[in-house]
């Protein structure tokens, strides 16, 4: 019996020991970030999203303009929000960090505010050429297979 014992303490003293070897990142530090492909879609769907920044159609980053604000939300089936003047609604399908979005049907009001039909296309505009999706630090990050950033977005608040 007691060598039976000695095996045991053994296999007990091997697990603690391989459970404090390093890691290879000091401690405390963020665990390394998954695969883009591993994203989960869950990260993407089941939110409501709030615009902070956009690519307009001259390249160049906006943000939404303050009394028109701009919305998506993923539901696995579909995807919608505002424009800030007009809703959207169309399809998409992800595979891992892909992204395709369907053609994008919208409302036809005019909003006779400056700028506020600029920004409504420029957005729709950007959420239909997204080809790949993120959610980093928190954030909603739409891009282009080139990597250029088309929206941003942070988690609503219901």
């Amino acid at each position: 019996m007691r060598p039976a014992w000695r095996g045991l303490v053994a296999v007990v003293l091997a697990a603690a020991a391989a459970s404090c070897a390093p890691s290879g990142r000091p401690v405390g530090a963020d665990p390394p970030p998954q695969p883009a492909g591993a994203a989960p879609a869950a990260a993407l769907e089941g939110a409501s999203w709030s615009v902070t920044g956009y690519a307009g159609a001259d390249g160049a980053w906006r943000a939404p303009l303050a009394a028109h604000a701009l919305t998506l939300a993923f539901d696995g089936t579909g995807v919608r929000g505002s424009a800030g003047c007009n809703s959207f609604r169309g399809g998409y399908t992800t595979d891992g960090s892909r992204l395709a979005v369907t053609p994008l049907a919208t409302t036809r009001k005019l909003c006779r505010e400056p700028g506020v039909m600029e920004q409504e296309r420029d957005f729709v505009d950007a959420v239909r050429a997204a080809t790949r999706w993120a959610v980093e630090d928190g954030r909603l990050v739409l891009r282009r297979d080139d990597t250029r950033r088309l929206v941003e977005a942070v988690r609503s608040a219901r």
